[in-house]
């Protein structure tokens, strides 16, 4: 049932009750500090009361894009950095799934001290030997960092959407931001377009057409074994690849 007003939260309880005087449902809960409805009151419509609400609820997990994992609840960034909307409005942020594939074992990763305002440069990651700046899905302030995986950075790999995380974004205008940013439905048909683009890339690397071929079965099958056709690459070949998926830009 879709919520048409503002809210307020019973402090002896955690019903919602109708309070005009409210922007958001979530300011009146203390998720966020600030922020001014731009959906009418209209949560149905909002994709950051459905991230929200999604962490207290029976959601589907995970989903399968051709052999890629997409975590249920998170929003995605172009440029393959997961995010998600914690209390008061705070952004956790890591590398997906396709993004860490295509990296491969991830070798280094470069954490910005806490306290770092963080933006369109993104942040140092290292894969196959080829340097990607991954883009933070919001401009903002640092305000944690996962040590684990300045430590382990195989972390990325092996846990992306868990014990991968990389650092945790205050966001300066979090609606706005959410605004650049796939989730749900679209998450899933971005993936799809990600996936075609790359075989068309690994089919011209392989000087065939995109489609052709061995790569096209490769791709069908799962993702991982399309990408291990990278190993046998030229280094340029592969850099260039890579690169190209992590620029972002608008959706």
């Amino acid at each position: 049932m879709a919520a048409k007003n503002t809210w307020r939260r019973l402090r002896t309880g955690k019903r919602f009750i109708a309070d005009v005087d409210c922007p958001c449902i979530w300011m009146s809960a203390g998720i966020v500090t600030y922020r001014l409805c731009e959906s009418r009151y209209d949560c149905d419509s909002c994709a950051f009361y459905r991230a929200i609400k999604g962490r207290g609820e029976a959601v589907r997990d995970q989903v399968s894009v051709k052999g890629f994992r997409l975590q249920a609840g998170l929003f995605y960034h172009p440029g393959h950095a997961w995010a998600r909307i914690e209390e008061r409005g705070s952004m956790r942020v890591g590398l997906d799934d396709f993004g860490q594939a295509l990296l491969g074992r991830v070798q280094e990763v470069d954490l910005p001290p806490r306290g770092t305002r963080v933006g369109k440069t993104g942040i140092r990651i290292r894969g196959r030997g080829v340097d990607v700046a991954l883009k933070i899905p919001a401009d903002g302030t640092v305000t944690d960092v996962n040590e684990a995986v300045r430590a382990d950075p195989l972390v990325l790999n092996t846990h992306p959407y868990g014990g991968g995380w990389i650092l945790v974004v205050r966001p300066v205008r979090l609606s706005g931001s959410l605004k650049q940013l796939y989730y749900g439905a679209g998450a899933e048909s971005w993936y799809e377009r990600e996936l075609d683009r790359l075989q068309g890339l690994m089919a011209r690397a392989q000087g065939g057409a995109p489609g052709a071929g061995g790569v096209g079965v490769t791709l069908q099958d799962g993702g991982a074994p399309l990408l291990g056709l990278l190993d046998g690459m030229k280094k340029k070949t592969v850099r260039r690849i890579i690169q190209q998926f992590f620029r972002g830009g608008p959706p």
